[in-house]
């Protein structure tokens, strides 16, 4: 039995609804994006399409009771914005709910509430259940200006999704789950498409296959993070490809210990006669080797983060591999995330489609980001939002890029566990430009590239600013930048084309000098005062290499006194004080300093405007006076006839 599309459509037209939006021309009909929202269990199938106002979704659930699908703002229940659905086992009549769940920890039946929201916001499309399963579909604006509602953006979904093998007993009086679990996903994007032109553009004689894979990593069971360094010989190129597609290919069962990987091209430092092509290179310990190939093996080639699928470059641009690249070595850096001290052997890696048949344009990489991954990035203990802020000055840019300047066409932001929200700005002339990118709703169990289309440009002269949000809450201590899972990060990875000249790197930290002048070390007697000159110059260097001096300076700062005085200077070292730019590249323009140290510039900051300057009141009627819920149950009851 099947609720029809045109029936709904015939009486929302008769009798109009409170909250309910009309279907118009524009809202998708292709469900061309899928995915089993638990891969393992297999319960949960959504499909899914959108255009530049509607999200349509349809969800299948191994249930013949009730079902959910929720965006949460964290992947918890609390303050989840819920579709609930389900179809009368009697009558076949389906049900849709706009609900809003509060569930502050620790979870009971009398703090938990999942209310009706007074504007119902999601259109019931079809509904079915056959002896198994129960399908419900259902539209609803992107954005619906309702308080009790979550918009669907550019930034990760934090999906939850949950059922119940029986109907509710009333439309109004929902039991427990029985079932339940999270997903994030990038909704807005080509992630998850089933069908698409470049997916079926990769085939053809012209194109073939390159994996670079690590094999067999035997993976710690004593630390949770490592690093793996694998060196992997590239074949005889007779002429130049494009990198097309990369794909990720992680071993059965390691989905959730392979964190992320980058690959590099090495220059002709690296050659046959390394005396290590694959080596433990963890950065709790100095390894000679590992800074040697992270020296000489700087040119992105393909990323890969946790949970993320394929990724495709646009038709207009491709990676290029040129012949004399032949030979040369790739380096494959694996972080592996074990904290439950699993024993697993891993072999996986990162796929690469390359095809002869040229695309217009050569793509390149640029990292940037908070570039000196040690002391001076650092995150105090127990607050609820602290902000590092690091920028690609304007003097790179302006030095390097064509006048016509470069198109980003995807951004890898990623940061680790305690941070929230990334957001990678965009200045030009003094005036903020609305974001390169940005993730508001960041998870470090799920990281995948944002895909730009159309393309952003940044010019000779812009400067990009990344700033990271961090909630260190659940800490005690100061968080340092670092490796680590535990430790933090604050970067993105941009690929952009053309790529001529190449930016590797164009980034920035905090002097060292800067922070430890308003920390202070335990070098010195007594503790805390300040450095001379010639102290400063030998602790900085000596924070780089010296073990002992390391470990002194971490418990040091394991029993700083964080006023709010100290607090506040901290937070406006990262935001006003000068910083170390760097900027790395292929150029040969004597005014592309790699090195140099430039105060922040000012201006003005953008604001993105509002689609919900004057939102209609809660309960105020769009249509007529009936409010949502009871039209739902009006309907549902004089429809009863398009059931066969």
């Amino acid at each position: 039995m099947l609720f029809t599309m045109t029936s709904f459509l015939f009486m929302l037209l008769l009798f109009g609804c409170s909250g309910l939006h009309t279907v118009t021309a524009d809202t998708p009909t292709a469900l061309d994006h899928e995915v089993l929202l638990d891969p393992v269990e297999q319960n949960f199938f959504l499909r899914w399409g959108f255009n530049t106002t509607h999200m349509d979704f349809e969800i299948t659930a191994k249930t013949l009771g009730w079902l959910a699908v929720g965006i949460s703002p964290n992947g918890g229940m609390n303050a989840a914005d819920v579709l609930l659905a389900w179809v009368d086992d009697k009558t076949g009549i389906p049900t849709v709910q706009d609900r809003w769940l509060i569930a502050p920890k620790p979870y009971s039946p009398r703090t938990v509430n999942l209310s009706l929201d007074s504007t119902q916001d999601w259109v019931l499309v079809t509904g079915s259940q056959n002896a198994t399963h129960t399908t419900v579909r259902a539209v609803r604006k992107l954005v619906t200006c309702d308080t009790q509602d979550r918009s669907f953006t550019a930034d990760t979904t934090r999906l939850i999704f949950s059922m119940h093998p029986q109907d509710p007993a009333t439309p109004t009086s929902i039991t427990k789950h029985t079932y339940r679990g999270t997903r994030s996903l990038l909704m807005l994007s080509e992630s998850y498409l089933v069908n698409s032109s470049a997916i079926n553009s990769d085939t053809g004689p012209e194109f073939s296959n390159l994996d670079l894979l690590a094999d067999r990593v035997s993976i710690s069971t004593e630390t949770r993070t490592m690093y793996f360094c694998s060196l992997i010989k590239l074949p005889t190129f007779t002429r130049k490809h494009h990198i097309v597609t990369t794909r990720p290919v992680i071993n059965r069962g390691n989905e959730g210990v392979v964190h992320h990987m980058l690959a590099y091209i090495c220059n002709d430092k690296i050659d046959d006669n390394f005396p290590d092509k694959a080596f433990d290179c963890s950065f709790d310990q100095l390894n000679p080797l590992r800074d040697q190939v992270m020296g000489n093996c700087t040119a992105i080639i393909a990323t890969f983060g946790i949970g993320s699928e394929p990724s495709h470059y646009p038709p207009e641009a491709g990676y290029p591999l040129t012949p004399e690249l032949s030979g040369r070595y790739v380096f494959l850096e694996s972080h592996y995330d074990n904290p439950e001290g699993k024993s697993v052997i891993d072999s996986s890696g990162i796929a690469l489609t390359i095809t002869t048949k040229l695309r217009p344009h050569d793509a390149a990489i640029m990292m940037t980001g908070y570039s000196d991954i040690t002391f001076s990035m650092m995150i105090p203990p127990q607050m609820q939002d602290f902000v590092t802020y690091s920028r690609c000055s304007k003097d790179c840019t302006g030095a390097i890029l064509p006048p016509t300047g470069i198109n980003v066409i995807k951004v890898f932001l990623h940061t680790h566990t305690i941070g929230q929200r990334i957001y990678l700005r965009h200045i030009r002339g003094g005036k903020e430009l609305p974001p390169l990118a940005k993730d508001e709703t960041y998870d470090f169990d799920y990281q995948e590239s944002q895909t730009i289309n159309p393309p952003k440009v940044i010019l000779p002269g812009d400067e990009l600013i990344q700033h990271c949000h961090y909630n260190s809450m659940s800490r005690r201590n100061v968080t340092f930048g670092g490796w680590g899972t535990p430790e933090e990060m604050c970067m993105s990875f941009v690929t952009y084309y053309p790529a001529n000249p190449v930016i590797d790197l164009c980034s920035s930290f905090a002097p060292m000098e800067t922070v430890l002048a308003l920390t202070g070390t335990p070098f010195t007697s007594p503790p805390g005062i300040p450095l001379t000159p010639e102290q400063m110059k030998n602790v900085t260097e000596e924070l780089w290499v010296n073990v002992p001096m390391i470990n002194q300076y971490k418990a040091y700062m394991s029993a700083y006194n964080w006023t709010p005085e100290k607090l506040t200077a901290l937070q406006s070292i990262y935001t006003d004080a000068d910083y170390a730019a760097m900027c790395v590249s292929t150029s040969t323009n004597p005014d592309a300093q790699e090195y140099s140290v430039v105060p922040p510039n000012k201006y003005t900051v953008y604001h993105e405007p509002s689609v919900c300057a004057d939102p209609a009141p809660k309960g105020t009627a769009t249509t007529s006076g009936y409010s949502g819920v009871m039209f739902i149950l009006y309907a549902s009851a004089l429809l009863t006839m398009s059931y066969h």
